[in-house]
């Protein structure tokens, strides 16, 4: 028996201020792979509870390209470097080409979540505190 996942969930965390939050995108996604954004989001807090899933504190944003593009080779990366092994065993003759290309993607997600990328850097965490101190004065 398999287990297909859909639904919405929050992808490409980005951005991160320490004891503020972080940015995130809702996506609607198909078996964890990112598919469709629809809303960005300052996220505070988020946590998870038995029967209801994540719980998030936060608020709608623009949407962001940053967060956006982050999801995207995310998740689709992993799915390249899973599609990857698994043609490898499927095609024996054209092993080496299939597992260097599951290497390739595989490093390309690792790559996108190390800190550069998810922690703002003093610029985007300028921008973002002004955002936040105009968005709650509004």
């Amino acid at each position: 028996m398999s287990m297909v996942v859909w639904g919405h969930f929050y992808f490409g965390r980005t951005d991160r201020i320490e004891g503020l939050g972080k940015v995130a995108t809702r996506f609607w996604h198909f078996m964890g792979v990112p598919i469709i954004p629809r809303d960005s989001w300052w996220l505070r807090n988020e946590t998870w509870t038995r029967g209801s899933g994540m719980v998030v504190d936060g608020h709608r944003i623009p949407m962001n390209a940053r967060s956006i593009a982050l999801a995207y080779v995310r998740g689709w990366s992993i799915a390249a470097a899973v599609v990857g092994v698994l043609l490898s065993m499927d095609h024996p003759q054209h092993r080496d080409a299939w597992v260097g290309s599951a290497i390739v993607a595989a490093a390309m997600s690792a790559a996108a979540y190390l800190p550069p990328f998810r922690r703002a850097s003093a610029h985007a965490e300028a921008r973002w505190r002004a955002f936040l101190r105009d968005s709650a004065a509004s």
